[in-house]
């Protein structure tokens, strides 16, 4: 049997979903310079061990996959961020990934067509959204400061990319959509 470091915890952690990311200090350093032992180990086991960057780690696993429902929350909480930092014309990255959020101010009720994804996705008011906030948390995508703030961590570039990448086909598809008048310009 190969010995490798904190082998019990990294497992526990990645079987319920967790993402390895800088800020789990000793069990990332594990995963980080044994990463082709752990990978082989839990290939054994049948399980897909992932490292993707910026550098963190989690597991590709039919029974993680299996709770879509949860992850699509999650999915659609990243995508409002994603959409709402994009229509104010900033820096997406910088202002979901550059620091803290408060929990009252983010802008998933702000507008009617947010609030109505939210609940088509079982997410109806402030205290469900806390609470994917949560689970976001127990799988190391984000780090509550205190009860009001939180920001997000490394592990979110799971789904942030994706995400980034489908608001800009939207943006994409708007564009192409505008009619276009006859010096070029786009009609109002």
């Amino acid at each position: 049997m190969i010995d490798l470091p904190h082998l019990q915890e990294i497992y526990e952690g990645l079987s319920v979903g967790h993402h390895y990311g800088p800020d789990d200090g000793v069990l990332f350093d594990a995963l980080r310079t044994r990463f082709d032992d752990f990978r082989e180990l839990f290939r054994v086991l049948g399980i897909n061990l992932v490292r993707q960057e910026p550098e963190f780690f989690y597991i590709d696993a039919p029974a993680i996959d299996a709770a879509r429902k949860t992850s699509a929350k999650m999915t659609l909480v990243c995508y409002i961020l994603v959409d709402h930092y994009a229509s104010q014309g900033q820096s997406i990255e910088e202002a979901i990934m550059g620091h803290s959020h408060f929990v009252r101010n983010l802008p998933h009720f702000a507008l009617d067509r947010y609030a109505k994804l939210m609940r088509e996705v079982d997410i109806p008011d402030r205290d469900t959204l806390e609470s994917v906030l949560d689970s976001m948390g127990k799988i190391g995508w984000l780090k509550r400061e205190d009860a009001e703030q939180f920001r997000f961590l490394r592990p979110f570039y799971r789904i942030f990319s994706k995400c980034v990448q489908l608001a800009e086909v939207a943006a994409s598809e708007r564009d192409a959509a505008q009619p276009v008048n006859q010096e070029g310009v786009e009609a109002e």
